[in-house]
């Protein structure tokens, strides 16, 4: 075992240890070679039983050849790998900026602007290692080092993770990664493209918010990542996020893995998109309108003029018409006036109604709007719940009037508070949601495409029957 001021293979002066984890330790040293620091990452021994010793090792030189391949700009590399005294190493770059788990320790949360930054990045370099069929399995920020010039973030420890997952040592389990960070799926020891991506969405929810979407006791945290629902972003920053990011988050952090963005670019793109857009681009609250018109409402009309003052005056040299013609011009603009009047009314009822059967399924929809429907008092879209993805089919409240369901082609079913809060989120059916129906004493019945009928209670979980 490697020790401080020791010599790794007669190349590499181990000068300080800088980082423990678990399974490694991260040294800070010098190569003699070549006269430059770098990064030293021992995988401890006494983890591996003996009689897999010689598997394990054999895998990590298959790993470590595989990520020293992956060259990209946002990718730490590998200089040099080898065994030294039982216990596998890396060798990397040193890089002297530190990690975005130290960042957000002092500054707990980053703006919109440095969090596109660094999620592109990020994005980037697993989309490239997954074109390659490389999967991280270990993505969080203590794995996203931060160069000190440039603002550019590396992913660093890939196949690191691979590697141990595939011991079946005793002090390991069949389930490797960060709880905080971890998919529904990698609980169960499955992994995929998709797993890092849910696991990006936990670290873009933690530079937003400054926490990760789910935190307690490592059972609790399993449990909110496998049946919770997406934690409110508005609720988490107090107001200091816009709402039109939840449905980003939603899809990032989706229970089944073919519900997630496609690739991590997608995400991405999807972040960027929505921050550039309308909703977000005056934020925060204080520089923006509370209200902004939905979209299909018919402008409010401009005031119509008196009919008697429609009449133009008369032009120099020209005679003003007789009094029986000003009559008529007044007359026809007086029913013009009515039926425009008439026509902007039955538009205005029309989008409202238009406006309230989507309003459930609009991705970070706006604040209420106001639409002026035939007379003076206003009509108002009591609440915009924003969250699913694909088009709503079904709507109903429970008996007691407490809890609204909606069913949409997303596959999933949303329960919600009379003031419009997300109370759960149901994700087990595998087809679109089709039927809703309530019982008396509060279960949910729920049908699908995919053949299915599932009961729930009004809390959102499985009914016993």
């Amino acid at each position: 075992m490697a020790v401080d001021a020791s010599v790794l293979q007669g190349r590499y002066r181990l000068d300080r240890l800088v980082g423990r984890g678990g399974f490694a330790q991260v040294y800070l040293a010098t190569d003699l070679l070549l006269k430059r620091r770098v990064a030293v990452k021992m995988l401890l021994p006494g983890r591996v039983a003996l009689d897999q010793e010689y598997d394990f090792l054999a895998r990590f030189d298959r790993e470590a050849q595989a990520v020293a391949a992956l060259d990209h700009p946002n990718i730490l590399g590998v200089h040099d790998y080898g065994q030294a005294d039982g216990a596998a190493y890396l060798v990397m770059p040193y890089i002297a900026g530190g990690s975005l788990d130290d960042r957000l320790r002092r500054e707990r949360r980053l703006s919109l602007q440095q969090t596109d930054t660094y999620l592109r990045q990020a994005a980037a370099a697993l989309d490239f290692a997954h074109r390659r069929n490389l999967i991280h399995r270990d993505i969080k920020p203590q794995n996203m080092l931060l160069h000190p010039e440039g603002d550019r973030l590396l992913l660093a420890d890939f196949g690191i993770a691979k590697v141990l997952s595939e011991t079946s040592a005793q002090s390991l389990t069949g389930v490797m990664g960060t709880p905080a960070y971890m998919a529904p799926e990698q609980t169960r020891g499955q992994v995929g493209r998709a797993t890092d991506i849910y696991a990006l969405g936990c670290v873009l929810f933690q530079m937003l918010t400054g926490a990760p979407p789910y935190a307690g006791p490592t059972e609790q945290v399993l449990f909110g990542h496998v049946w919770g629902p997406v934690p409110s972003l508005v609720e988490r920053s107090q107001g200091q996020l816009p709402a039109a990011l939840q449905a980003v988050l939603d899809r990032a952090l989706a229970k089944g893995p073919d519900d997630r963005f496609p690739t991590a670019g997608a995400l991405a793109d999807a972040f960027a998109a929505t921050i550039a857009g309308p909703a977000t681009a005056a934020w925060p609250p204080h520089l923006v309108a509370p209200t902004r018109p939905l979209a299909g409402a018919p402008p409010e009309p401009a005031p119509v003029p008196a009919a008697r003052d429609r009449t133009p005056p008369p032009s120099p040299g020209r005679p003003a018409p007789p009094p029986a013609a000003r009559r008529k011009v007044a007359l026809l603009a007086g029913l013009g006036a009515v039926l425009a009047v008439l026509l902007l009314a039955a538009l205005a009822l029309g989008a409202l109604v238009v406006a309230r059967s989507v309003l459930a399924s609009r991705p970070g929809a706006a604040p209420a709007a106001t639409l002026v429907a035939g007379g003076d008092r206003p009509v108002r879209a009591a609440a915009a719940l924003g969250g699913h993805g694909e088009p709503v089919t079904r709507l109903a409240w429970s008996p007691d009037g407490r809890t609204l369901a909606s069913a949409s082609d997303d596959r999933t079913v949303r329960l919600w508070d009379q003031d419009g809060a997300q109370r759960a989120v149901l994700t087990a059916h595998a087809g679109k949601v089709l039927a809703l129906a309530w019982s008396r004493d509060g279960t949910l019945a729920t049908g699908s495409a995919d053949g299915t009928v599932r009961l729930w209670t009004a809390e959102g979980g499985r009914s016993p029957t």
